[in-house]
């Protein structure tokens, strides 16, 4: 197995990942490869939404969320 980094696709090709935002909803999210994983985190939602927001998106609590963010490259 060889080391590979993290921002690069099978092809060797840089990935990108595009979010666009419209009156504060995602309208649409853009990948420059299909198997680019995105989940969307809106910390004013998960306030409003209280301890259910984070298990649905696949975390256990927003303590697990802010974990699994700081162990990923901020690219923007």
């Amino acid at each position: 197995m060889t080391d590979k980094p993290l921002n690069a696709a099978p092809s060797g090709v840089p990935l990108e990942i595009i979010i666009t935002v419209s009156g504060g909803v995602v309208s649409a999210v853009y990948a420059s490869h299909p198997d680019c994983a995105v989940t969307v985190v809106d910390w004013d939602d998960a306030a409003d939404d209280g301890a259910d927001y984070f298990p649905m998106r696949g975390f256990a609590n927003r303590a697990a969320c802010e974990a699994h963010l700081r162990q990923l490259i901020p690219v923007g």
